[in-house]
């Protein structure tokens, strides 16, 4: 039962590292350059990821401010994905 953000909880696509498909395959040293280089995506994504799950408890929210909510997480995940594929394809 994984509610509204299915079975990943608030994580989303992103997991709860943060880490996009594929950059297992990548060095430690690359890992840590790429988290480096994201980590203030990833936390304006966790501070959204948040405010769209408390607005989202409300049943009065407006559907309007939630569909807005979703779609700047979607811009920040596709931010992140845009920044792991500069680093996988270096």
């Amino acid at each position: 039962q994984g509610g509204m953000m299915g079975n990943k909880g608030m994580c989303g696509m992103m997991g709860s590292g943060m880490m996009a498909p594929g950059m297992g395959s990548l060095s430690s040293e690359a890992q840590q350059k790429f988290l480096d280089a994201t980590k203030e995506l990833r936390k304006k994504l966790h501070d959204k990821q948040f405010e769209y799950g408390e607005a989202a408890r409300n049943a009065k929210a407006d559907k309007k401010d939630l569909l807005k909510k979703r779609k700047d997480i979607w811009e920040l995940q596709q931010k992140i994905h845009g920044k792991a594929w500069d680093f996988m394809t270096e």
